[in-house]
């Protein structure tokens, strides 16, 4: 089921860009669902009320998406970095990607549900000293003109998501310890 919002308020300029949406816990809304457009993937609700939500949308150098490059099936995780394209990481360089691939969410993504557009490879560079492959993405959504979206009635596993979750929080710790 897909829950239909209009958009009351956004950034789009910021290090951390999100969206207010006009339907919360009382329509169905809950923190971790995903949103999209007919175009493909917005983010994911990170915050509910009554009435409201927010939206913590791609153009958000927190937010992190498992993908894969849907023609040949290449594994990576999308991520922003202030730029108008999105990044394709942890690809290595023998691997097989192209200018004009697709990139949807991957079956691996914990939070998005498998095969969401979201969006299409642009340039793919050999970066020197480095075992990876510099790929951008141009998002599917135009967020400058995001007036609405979908928020998909589904949340992820909360056994599975709490596990990952604690995982990541530990290996974090260790890295900051050293």
């Amino acid at each position: 089921r897909l829950i239909a919002t209009d958009v009351i308020g956004k950034t789009t300029t910021e290090l951390r860009n999100y969206a207010t949406i006009n339907r919360g816990i009382e329509d169905g809304v809950r923190e971790g669902m995903a949103c999209v457009t007919d175009a493909g993937l917005v983010g994911l609700v990170i915050g509910a009320s009554p009435h409201y939500a927010v939206v913590q949308l791609l153009l958000n150098r927190d937010t992190r998406v498992a993908a894969k490059v849907y023609r040949s099936a290449v594994d990576g995780m999308i991520q922003w970095e202030g730029e108008m394209q999105l990044s394709l990481k942890n690809v290595p360089k023998t691997f097989d990607v192209q200018v004009g691939d697709l990139v949807v969410t991957s079956n691996y993504s914990l939070k998005y549900p498998a095969n969401m557009v979201i969006g299409t490879v642009t340039d793919v560079r050999d970066e020197t000293n480095s075992l990876f492959q510099r790929i951008l993405v141009t998002p599917a959504v135009n967020f400058g003109t995001l007036e609405q979206m979908y928020v998909i009635d589904h949340i992820p596993d909360p056994e599975r998501v709490a596990l990952e979750d604690s995982i990541q929080r530990t290996l974090k710790e260790r890295r900051t310890e050293r």
